[in-house]
């Protein structure tokens, strides 16, 4: 008798149908959102991605060698920064594929490389305006592929080693300028995403001219940039 009352009471706590002890089991065993690193299906809000944002960007660059007065220049290692302000369209939950339109602002700078040579150039820095259109395609909901390209108008200021006949030290331009540039973007919350990326910039036979001898040369710029950089939806 008291083995039986003993059952009874056990299952009157567990409860006898399965719709009694399917909820108990299910909490059991509901996931925990993280509120330190949220990257998961419930927050991804994809259409706050859309809109204004602003962007900032650094890196390494190294230039192609080029003709300069008479010889080549060799240029070593440099470093580049850009500050973009663009706006995002298209980022819906039912869309893998969005798009950003931007403007852009680049400078780079280099210095030549003159070990075992006499070349006359120091150092090259470009001051370049671009419109970008860039795609983006969604690896995850966090994740995003993004591809693009811009063309715009830059400027270069050549620094040389003297002051005297043939000084190319002064900001030469408007040139044309165009770029592609690739990369992969993380989206550590819902309105910051890091990106690390590469672009090629290449600036169209520059003809720069000195200021007292008349003299002039055509400097091929193409850049290779490998950067890291970070987006804020405004």
């Amino acid at each position: 008798m008291m083995f039986t009352s003993l059952v009874a009471a056990v299952m009157a706590v567990l409860g006898s149908d399965e719709g009694t002890r399917a909820p108990i089991f299910a909490e059991s065993i509901a996931p925990v959102e993280s509120p330190i690193w949220p990257l998961q299906d419930s927050w991804a809000d994809r259409p706050g991605r859309n809109g204004l944002y602003l962007q900032l960007s650094g890196g390494l660059t190294t230039t192609t060698d080029s003709n300069g007065p008479g010889e080549e220049i060799n240029f070593d290692e440099g470093f580049a920064l850009a500050g973009t302000i663009g706006t995002r369209m298209g980022a819906y939950d039912d869309n893998a594929v969005s798009w950003d339109l931007e403007f852009e602002v680049l400078y780079t700078d280099q210095d030549a490389d003159d070990s075992g040579t006499l070349q006359a150039v120091t150092d090259v820095t470009v001051l370049a305006g671009l419109l970008n259109g860039i795609i983006n395609l969604d690896l995850t909901r966090a994740l995003e592929l993004y591809l693009g390209a811009g063309i715009g108008a830059a400027g270069l200021d050549v620094g040389t080693t003297t002051d005297a006949l043939n000084d190319f030290d002064e900001e030469d331009g408007p040139f044309l300028a165009w770029q592609a540039k690739a990369g992969v973007r993380l989206w550590a919350t819902q309105s910051t995403s890091f990106f690390l990326g590469y672009r090629f910039l290449n600036i169209d036979d520059a003809e720069v001219d000195d200021d007292l001898g008349g003299a002039s040369f055509e400097l091929e710029t193409q850049e290779h940039i490998a950067e890291l950089g970070i987006r804020f939806q405004l």
